[in-house]
This record gives C-alpha cells, sequence and structure tokens, in this order.
C-alpha cells in the first residue's frame, strides 16, 4: 500500500506544482468581445458559436432539448419527475405521489446536441442543480451524475441539489462568458455559453484597437492564455474546466474522484486553490 501510494504521488506532485504557474481565465468585461464580434475578421469566430463549447449553457427560451421535448417524464425510486414546457418557460416537479415541488427551469447547462444537459432550477431564491438530467442516448431523463450513490431525505432534496457558491463559481464560469468576476456571481452579465474572451487574453483592447484603426490593432493582437505553455500546462489549463492530466492519473492509481465522495471533496479542495474562481466540480450529493 505504502509503494502505491508513493507511485501516485510521485505521478500527481510535479502536476500539481505546475498547476499554480497557470494563468486565470479572463475576468468579465464591458466591451463585447463575442464571437460576433470577431467573425467579421476571424473565420473561427463564424463556427465557434455552434460548437459544444460556444452552447454550453443555454437559456431555457432557447433550448431545443425543452422546445422539442415540451413534456419529460422519468421515476427514480419513490420519486416522480416532469418537465413541462409553457411557452417561454419550462417548469420542472417531483412528487412522492402524496406532495409536489414545482420550480422554474433557468438555465440548461450543456448544449442541445451534447451527450446530456443538466437543469439549474431556482426555488426560494436559491439555485439548485436538477436531481435528472436529460440523454440524448435516453432521449429522455435519467438520474444526473454523481448523484447515483445518495438516497434523497425528502422531497425537497430530491428535487436537486443546493449549490453554494463554489458551485455557481464553477459551473457558470466553465459554461457561460462574463457571469463571475473574482469571487463575485454576476448573472445580470452572463453571455450563454463559452464565448472567444473566456480563453483568449487582450480581446477588448483588440476589439477597441479595431474600432480606431486597423493599423493600430496589430499589437493588440489577443493570444489564448494556454499559448506558450508546456503540453502539461496546457492540459491543465484546460483542465479547469475539463478533466487534468493530475485527475487521470489518479484514476489510473485507482483513485477515482468521480466514484469517490471523499475524493470529490479532496479534489475539489487542490484544485480551487490553484486555479480559482474557474474549476471544475464533481458534484456531491
Amino acid at each position: 500500500m505504502g509503494k502505491w501510494r508513493s507511485s501516485c504521488v510521485s505521478l500527481i506532485w510535479p502536476t500539481l506544482l505546475a498547476i499554480s504557474t497557470l494563468p486565470v481565465i479572463a475576468p468579465a468585461h464591458e466591451v463585447d468581445t463575442g464571437s460576433n464580434a470577431c467573425a467579421p475578421c476571424h473565420s473561427q469566430g463564424k463556427s465557434q458559436p455552434y460548437t459544444s463549447m460556444g452552447q454550453s449553457l443555454e437559456t431555457v427560451e432557447n433550448c431545443k432539448v425543452l422546445i422539442d421535448h415540451p413534456v419529460l417524464t422519468a421515476t427514480v425510486g419513490r420519486y416522480s419527475y416532469r418537465i413541462e414546457r409553457n411557452g417561454n418557460r419550462s417548469d420542472y416537479s417531483v412528487t412522492d405521489g402524496a406532495e409536489t415541488i414545482t420550480a422554474p427551469v433557468r438555465w440548461a447547462m450543456g448544449a442541445s446536441f451534447s451527450i446530456g444537459q443538466t437543469y439549474i432550477l431556482e426555488k426560494g431564491g436559491e439555485l439548485y442543480e436538477s436531481r435528472v438530467s436529460y440523454f440524448r442516448e435516453l432521449n429522455g431523463l435519467g438520474p444526473t451524475l454523481g448523484s447515483g450513490g445518495s438516497v434523497p431525505a425528502n422531497l425537497n432534496e430530491a428535487m436537486g441539489r443546493l449549490m453554494s457558491l463554489e458551485d455557481k463559481l464553477s459551473c457558470f464560469g466553465c459554461h457561460s462568458t462574463d457571469a463571475t468576476s473574482g469571487t463575485q456571481l454576476t448573472l445580470e452579465k452572463l453571455k450563454p455559453g463559452v464565448q472567444c474572451s473566456h480563453c483568449h487574453e487582450g480581446s477588448v483592447s483588440h476589439l477597441a484597437a479595431m474600432l480606431l484603426t486597423g493599423e493600430e490593432a496589430a499589437s493588440e493582437i489577443p493570444k489564448s492564455l494556454a499559448s506558450g505553455l508546456a503540453a502539461e500546462q496546457t492540459s491543465n489549463f484546460c483542465g479547469q474546466c475539463h478533466r487534468t492530466w493530475a485527475e487521470i492519473a489518479m484514476e489510473t492509481c485507482g483513485f477515482n474522484p468521480i466514484a469517490s465522495p471523499a475524493a470529490s471533496v479532496t479534489t475539489r479542495t487542490i484544485r480551487a486553490s490553484v486555479v480559482w474562481p474557474v474549476t471544475t466540480l464533481t458534484s456531491n450529493w
């Protein structure tokens, strides 16, 4: 067992040290640096909005899954779930047969054409992660990843998981643009999906210079925050919202942060301390 732990640590520790040198993803800006602003000069700006990153968060009004499926139902354990379309909104409800809780869906995390989509609910001024999600392979609802090993203690827990500030910063920071500023949640500025400025430093000054004169913009070309990084550092930069090399190494050693609740907390602590505020959090149900 001692050798196993030593091997894991020797694999992971250099990467954890490298993470501390990574830049933090660009903060929110007042200037519009969305893909539409970049498209006139950059061909990638034309296709980026249609990628899974560009649509990693959908508003309930424009969510294709919810529009195309006006009624979605599922039964998990003793609880029955229903998501019903009403005009431009969708209502999420759960019942145990005796009582029912209903909450509006505010956002959909994940593109409608992706593998799955989880919903952010609002109730009593708080945000909740839905306990059931849409899965393309099922063409319907199923338990949200991470919730399978827990049993709700009451109807409120059956509805979804109460999101902490850390959860909100992580989810909205990775699925949208300008929704966070440091440790503050700025949902009033939220732009759906990961837009160009999310990963390209200097977009604001570049666009401002382009508005004045194209010549002055030559020295203000934005660069990806990942440019110039070594392979492992690039992996860890992208790992702020995706899995890092360190996490994959831990799983290879038999340490699975998704399967182990205790491991999830460890991973949460390590990552949040070095790449705050944009991190990937494993849901702790």
